[in-house]
């Protein structure tokens, strides 16, 4: 949520496309102007994927897949 006077935008982290892909930030969210922004943390993007992209955790999920049944 942020404050309806605020600007957002999501932009390269750095000017050139290759400079965003070498870095390891990618894309950033942009806020301009002046209000308030609120935030909570995540856990990191690669941490899910890697434990959500184990056998155990795939195995888990087939197990207890109740969908059409």
């Amino acid at each position: 949520c942020w404050s309806s006077n605020l600007e957002f935008t999501v932009e390269r982290s750095t000017k050139t496309l290759v400079g965003s892909a070498v870095s390891g930030e990618g894309l950033v969210n942009v806020y301009r102007g002046t209000g308030r922004v609120l935030m909570c943390p995540v856990a990191p993007t690669t941490s899910l994927f890697e434990s959500t992209n184990t056998m155990a955790a795939k195995a888990a999920a087939k197990s207890s897949n109740t969908f059409g049944k």
